[in-house]
């Protein structure tokens, strides 16, 4: 059996929204059809992008364009990129909770393969060492 490939981390950043009321803190409480999720695993998404030859993009323009535009999305919508927590003084209510400071944390990785290797039907097999990290208060 050939040997798995590795999914090596390049940068793990924050990023913070671009422009949220400075200095405040937001809660924004989870409803009915928010608490229905809480008990599934997090959605793990990976987004494969294939740099297409005489664009003049580089791979570092690239990457700075879209943690640019998550600070923006994040601005408008700051409250997302707060922590979930219990509510205060209650004991079955959840809400989400916005510090300044608070971010998402956006991960670069380079894989041994060929991206048209993990485009097939089949589930391919991933060898990575979990750096992904939930925060839960």
């Amino acid at each position: 059996m050939a040997p798995v490939p590795e999914l090596s981390v390049l940068e793990s950043a924050v990023v913070a929204p671009s422009s949220p009321a400075p200095g405040t803190t937001c809660s924004l409480p989870l409803n009915f059809f928010d608490v229905f999720w809480l008990n599934s695993p997090p959605v793990e998404r990976v987004f494969f992008y294939r740099l297409t030859p005489g664009t003049g993009d580089d791979i570092t323009s690239i990457l700075s364009n879209i943690k640019s535009s998550l600070s923006q999305a994040l601005g408008a919508f700051y409250p997302l990129a707060g922590r979930l927590r219990l509510t205060p003084a209650t004991a079955d209510r959840y809400e989400l909770h916005y510090q300044p400071g608070d971010g998402v944390t956006f991960t670069v990785a380079e894989y041994e393969a060929d991206v048209d290797e993990l485009a097939e039907d089949e589930p391919v097999s991933i060898k990575h060492d979990n750096t992904g990290t939930a925060s839960w208060t």
